[in-house]
């Protein structure tokens, strides 16, 4: 929840004056900076939680308004003095004072994490006996961790959109003792509703792959950058495709059938909830 003695301009390093240009710029560079995905410090989520909400305060017309009403009839408390918001931009003065949103100190200096190349792939692919003496192609239907391209890999929008959560109606199943936990019963959100803010979700591609003459069962082939994309912007992974020998066509009329074609898409949909990387 908000908190009512955090000046949110000094939180995103902005004047009063500020334009929404200048607060959605703002918002962004320190969002990336202590994003939980990128900043290991343990205190990164409640800072990126305080961040997001002088947001989500300061980018609405009507809620800055009330705020700036509020604000001009008693000043929040501002970075430096005791049991308040330390604003990023005064890190490094005044390193022992203590912030409202967890208690704990802005640190001295500001850690980029570096990119991180994405994780190696493996799948397998079936071919007869004729391909691979005469080498041809073969099709994959590979599912590999990708950046959202509506977020950007961001895992937030620049504008709200109807909370998914609670179906843009602030409570679950309209009870009011039961208020939505993503958007705090305004009913909407930036957090992006492809991605559910992890800023990359497992996506289905399908790879159309080249069989050289003269290859042989077990053998692997290497395609480069097609495994995970690398968090923070890193170099994607590899996806090694193993080639195998068809099934037998017993199994193959098994696995082909509709019932485990579905308990496979359902397990599929399960996976989905689990990402490969810390969110």
């Amino acid at each position: 929840m908000a908190d009512s003695s955090a000046d949110y301009y000094a939180l995103l390093g902005v004047g009063t004056g500020a334009t929404d240009a200048d607060i959605r710029s703002a918002f962004r560079k320190l969002a990336r900076q202590y994003h939980p995905d990128v900043n290991p410090d343990p205190t990164a989520p409640e800072r990126f939680r305080a961040i997001v909400s002088a947001y989500e305060v300061l980018s609405d017309p009507a809620r800055r308004a009330e705020y700036d009403a509020r604000r001009a009839r008693g000043a929040p408390r501002t970075a430096g003095q005791r049991g308040g918001v330390r604003g990023p931009g005064t890190a490094g003065r005044a390193a022992g004072t203590r912030g409202a949103t967890d208690g704990a100190p802005w640190p001295s200096s500001t850690t980029t994490m570096p990119p991180v190349r994405g994780l190696d792939r493996h799948s397998t692919l079936r071919v007869s006996t004729e391909t691979l003496a005469q080498g041809g192609s073969g099709t994959l239907h590979h599912r590999r961790w990708q950046a959202c391209e509506r977020c950007g890999g961001f895992g937030r929008l620049a504008q709200e959109v109807p909370c998914t959560a609670c179906g843009g109606t602030g409570f679950h199943g309209g009870r009011i003792s039961d208020p939505c936990k993503v958007c705090w019963t305004s009913g909407t959100t930036t957090v992006c509703p492809d991605c559910t803010g992890k800023g990359s979700l497992w996506q289905a591609k399908r790879i159309d792959i080249t069989i050289p003459p003269g290859a042989r069962y077990g053998q692997q082939l290497r395609l480069r950058g097609m495994g995970d994309a690398g968090p923070r912007g890193g170099l994607p992974g590899d996806l090694y495709v193993e080639l195998a020998p068809p099934l037998p066509a017993a199994v193959d009329a098994i696995a082909s059938h509709e019932l485990v074609q579905a308990a496979l898409r359902r397990l599929e949909e399960w996976l989905d909830r689990f990402a490969p990387y810390p969110v």
